[in-house]
């Protein structure tokens, strides 16, 4: 090893000689297999959210201001929607629950109850869809105890 070669032999113990470190390497490499077309097959299909969501926020964004009336007063479409957007915001930080902690509390069912009259579009706001997908599954006794 001190001049950088190594004794090269097959399985069968025919002696291919003494070679150097990195000529042996570049053998090894030539020798792996290409990888099979069924593994480049399941990552060309594999999820990218990037391309799965794209522009959609933006698109249901511009169609809320689109859709409002100039100079009416908001209504109760427009106030869910404001929530829903106050609750991906503060679950986009990081954390399961808005209370901040690891179990739900006070924020939490308040926000629940402000919101459930409405339906959260879960490729537009997937953290508060997947937060209420939870918080919805708690008892109505155990939602009195964390106010």
């Amino acid at each position: 090893m001190k001049s950088g070669c190594a004794d090269v032999r097959t399985r069968d113990n025919k002696r291919h000689g003494r070679i150097r470190i990195d000529k042996i390497a570049e053998m090894l490499k030539a020798e792996e297999p290409a990888p099979a077309k069924q593994f480049d097959n399941m990552y060309s299909k594999a999820f990218d959210p990037a391309a799965f969501f794209g522009d959609l926020k933006e698109e249901v964004k511009s169609a809320e201001t689109n859709s409002k009336p100039a100079g009416k007063k908001a209504s109760s479409g427009d106030d869910f929607s404001k929530k829903v957007n106050e609750i991906e915001a503060v679950l986009a930080k990081g954390g399961q629950w808005l209370s901040g902690a690891n179990t739900p509390g006070a924020a939490d069912a308040k926000a629940l109850d402000s919101i459930k009259s409405g339906k959260i579009e879960p490729r537009v706001y997937p953290n508060a869809f997947g937060w209420y997908a939870m918080i919805s599954k708690f008892s109505p006794a155990k939602l009195a105890s964390l106010k």
